[in-house]
């Protein structure tokens, strides 16, 4: 599903995808082993080939950034979709 929509977004105009490069491209000197061993403490599992927990957990972010989108675009003049300064707020600031 994810790769789908992004391959909807590719032709569309404005849109510009990160570029992936090799891992021996990424720093002039170090080998893919120690690339490897650098990042290996942050990664928490590996998958091979394609993973339904991953796409499942974009899709359901995907579903609801649109929903907040499209709240605020079409009902933004209703106050109870309305974007205040309370409503941006991070409710873990102290309020002052």
């Amino acid at each position: 599903m994810a790769s789908q929509r992004l391959q909807e977004f590719r032709g569309a105009p404005g849109i510009r995808l990160m570029k992936f490069i090799d891992i021996e491209h990424a720093v002039e000197g170090a080998d893919r082993t120690e690339m490897e061993s650098l990042f290996a403490p942050f990664i928490l599992r590996e998958v091979e080939g394609l993973d339904a927990k991953w796409d499942e957990a974009v899709e359901k972010r995907w579903r609801r950034v649109n929903q907040l989108y499209f709240q605020r675009r079409l009902l933004g003049w209703l106050p109870r979709y309305r974007r205040t300064d309370t409503t941006i707020k991070a409710p873990s600031q102290p309020s002052e």
